[in-house]
């Protein structure tokens, strides 16, 4: 997904480290996604971080509750956090391939 379709979620990117969105569905950040990915994938709630490198946005860590609606807990964010902090410092170190930061970054527990 590109994030020129998706001004609201790109905003939200600029301005938070991290989008907790616990309904995904009605989130005003989250909800442009809907029809595209989240009914689609069965999405519930989303927990994105922004990874960095080199202080541009690199990508995207986004965590998924696919069929059940959670709520994050802070520690839930903090580590998502975290986790999009060590993947920008490997990619800087040229360690994970842009590639990769695309499509590895990417985790879907379930419920």
């Amino acid at each position: 997904m590109s994030l020129n379709a998706l001004p609201a979620y790109a905003a939200a990117l600029r301005d938070q480290r991290v989008i907790e969105a616990p309904c995904a569905l009605s989130d005003p950040r989250t909800c442009e996604m809907a029809q595209s990915y989240l009914l689609p994938q069965d999405v519930r709630s989303m927990l994105d971080a922004q990874i960095h490198a080199g202080g541009n946005l690199a990508g995207v860590l986004c965590v998924e509750s696919v069929g059940l609606k959670r709520e994050w807990r802070a520690d839930d964010a903090a580590f998502v956090a975290f986790a999009a902090g060590v993947l920008g410092h490997m990619y800087l170190a040229g360690e994970l391939p842009q590639a990769h930061l695309a499509g590895a970054a990417r985790a879907r527990p379930h419920g």
